[in-house]
């Protein structure tokens, strides 16, 4: 060999620290975006457990308020109704149901003979609005002997929350066939 150098192949560890760095920055930008992603995911998912959870207990309770003989007690966030037992065909059938909130266990809760039984989970608020025939201005708290018989219309309001989802509010009106 005459004095000439053969070229050397390879990266400088300037290179080196260059590429890795761009590399880095990249999977690091890849990793925020999915872990943003996934953050998304977890409370979207508990938005729509805690609709369907509202959207089936204001179904419920719609059905039965609108059903019920009558209005045996109503509260803020609790109400009694008189509803007709199945097959029952007279006024002497009838039992009274409760629904109230066990704000311990966040849950709506349908009681009927002393058998509680949850309707909705994730439940943090539960509030009842009631108005008279007329239709016109909520009826106020405390409710008078006349006020109570002449409900006929009840305002729904369910609020709930899963873990670190959004706070969900849903709402629905009632009228009460029996006494119309």
């Amino acid at each position: 060999m005459t004095g000439r150098r053969t070229k050397e192949c390879g990266f400088t560890l300037v290179e080196a620290v260059v590429a890795v760095s761009i590399f880095s920055l990249v999977v690091g930008a890849a990793l925020a975006l999915y872990q943003q992603a996934v953050l998304s995911w977890h409370k979207d998912e508990a938005r729509v457990d805690v609709q369907e959870n509202l959207r089936i207990a204001l179904e419920r309770m719609s059905g039965e308020i609108r059903s019920a003989r009558g209005l045996v007690e109503a509260g803020e966030s609790w109400i009694r109704l008189a509803v007709m037992e199945p097959g029952g065909d007279s006024d002497n059938s009838t039992k009274n149901v409760s629904y109230y909130l066990d704000s311990r266990e966040k849950r709506l809760i349908r009681e009927i003979d002393g058998k509680k039984e949850p309707v909705a989970e994730y439940v943090t608020d539960f509030q009842l609005a009631y108005y008279d025939e007329k239709d016109e201005d909520e009826l106020q708290f405390p409710l008078s002997d006349e006020d109570h018989k002449n409900i006929r219309r009840v305002k729904i309001t369910l609020t709930g929350k899963k873990g670190n989802g959004p706070e969900v509010k849903m709402t629905t009106s009632v009228k009460i066939r029996a006494l119309n």
